[in-house]
């Protein structure tokens, strides 16, 4: 059964545009408020005033790299879902973000793993 996923809020940190629109795209089509930003400066800004109930981001980013950005997050929101998307496959095992994808993004399994990590 699909979860409906029209209540979530997603911050999206991606630095690629062509990828972080095309996943935007997808995203809008499923969730309640999508929170696109380039890097992982503007993701934790938009973080902090938004208060999403969900981070997607990814890992190698100028300006801020995903994981300053998640060390940020975890500071004021230590519970808040993150799935790390990147190129390369994830070891989790320090717990710090909730699930991982691997580049490029599959629609079915990003929102399996969006419906997964939600509560």
């Amino acid at each position: 059964m699909v979860k409906d996923l029209s209540n979530l809020s997603i911050l999206y940190v991606e630095d690629e545009s062509v990828t972080r629109m095309a996943v935007t795209r997808v995203l809008q089509k499923r969730v309640g408020s999508i929170y696109p930003a380039k890097d992982g400066k503007e993701g934790l800004s938009m973080f902090l005033e938004h208060r999403p109930d969900m981070v997607l981001t990814d890992l190698q980013m100028p300006v801020m790299d995903g994981w300053e950005m998640i060390s940020e997050i975890r500071k004021v929101a230590p519970s808040v879902p993150i799935i790390v998307i990147s190129a390369y496959e994830y070891d989790n095992s320090d717990c710090t973000v909730s699930d991982s994808i691997v580049k490029p993004v599959i629609k079915d399994t990003l929102f399996e793993k969006i419906e997964h990590c939600s509560k």
